[in-house]
Order: structure tokens, then C-alpha cells, then sequence
């Protein structure tokens, strides 16, 4: 499926930004039908957050 020369995870919900200075090598490339499903998780795990924050916030208006 992909053509990475060693097995790995992609953990969408633990993801965060680190500087490109941390990367210290290339392991391998995803192909785009991977790359889009990743991106969609990302996307998926946003919004989940956002709907969250609204009814969190909402529900805290009361107090």
C-alpha cells in the first residue's frame, strides 16, 4: 500500500506541529489516496472539536 521501508503509525488524534529542524530523515511517500484520508481524519477530528467547544460553551452560559 505504501512505499515506506519500515512499518508506521499515523495517530490522528495526537497530532502537533514540530519544526521541520526536529525531521531528521525521509522514510519513505505516501500515496494521495492515503495523503486524503489522512487530511479528511484531520478535518473530521476539527469539527468534532469545534462541535464540542459550542455545546461546552453553550451549556456554561447558564452559570
Amino acid at each position: 500500500m505504501t512505499e515506506l521501508n519500515e512499518n508506521c503509525d499515523i495517530v490522528i488524534d495526537q497530532i502537533r506541529a514540530i519544526d521541520n529542524k526536529r525531521l531528521i530523515k525521509k522514510i519513505g511517500n505516501l500515496p494521495f489516496d492515503l495523503i486524503t484520508k489522512v487530511k479528511e481524519n484531520i478535518d473530521n477530528i476539527g469539527l468534532g472539536i469545534k462541535i464540542y467547544n459550542s455545546i461546552f460553551n453553550n451549556s456554561q452560559q447558564g452559570f
